[in-house]
């Protein structure tokens, strides 16, 4: 006896990005209208998920390395409009701007606030006091870590959006 089992990309990345971010995380990226508009692009020899479309524009990729989303520019500026807070938020110093531009990186002393929760080599969203949207990236340290120490990078920046 054979049981048929159909495969929903989007509910499997759903559970995905809310095993990896969290419920409130999954539910902000994969809302009802954003649905209707998302294409999952698929690997030609593995037939694994690898990218989701919005329309035509890039919106997740899975990474290959270890199964976990990475966000764009555009899924982040989702979440950072839909969630008021959430773990893999980073509050940056304004004054530092310039220089997380220039180098792709944002140092120790530029962290204004992270949750001691945020796991190392995890998808943070950065976004200044004022809440406006700057970049996504990859911790280096834990939260805690990057709140203790003085010096050093903490926060490698893979995407960073156009601030004004």
């Amino acid at each position: 006896m054979f049981i048929i089992v159909s495969f929903n990309p989007i509910l499997a990345l759903k559970t995905l990005a809310c095993y990896q971010f969290g419920k409130e995380v999954g539910d902000a990226l994969f809302k009802e209208e954003l649905i209707k508009e998302m294409k999952v692009k698929f690997s030609g020899r593995t037939k694994r998920i690898r990218y989701v479309f919005l329309g035509n524009s890039p919106y997740l990729s899975i990474r290959t390395s270890d199964g976990f989303l990475t966000l764009s520019l555009r899924a982040a500026k989702e979440l950072v409009k839909t969630l008021e807070n959430f773990e893999n938020l980073v509050i940056v110093n304004r004054e530092a701007l310039k220089t997380m531009f220039e180098r792709k990186e944002i140092l120790a002393k530029q962290i204004k606030s992270v949750s001691p929760n945020l796991k190392a080599n995890s998808e943070v969203v950065v976004i200044d006091e004022d809440k406006k949207f700057i970049a996504v990236g990859r911790a280096i340290l834990n939260g805690k870590e990057m709140l203790e120490i003085k010096r050093g990078v903490v926060i490698k920046l893979r995407k960073v959006g156009k601030y004004v």
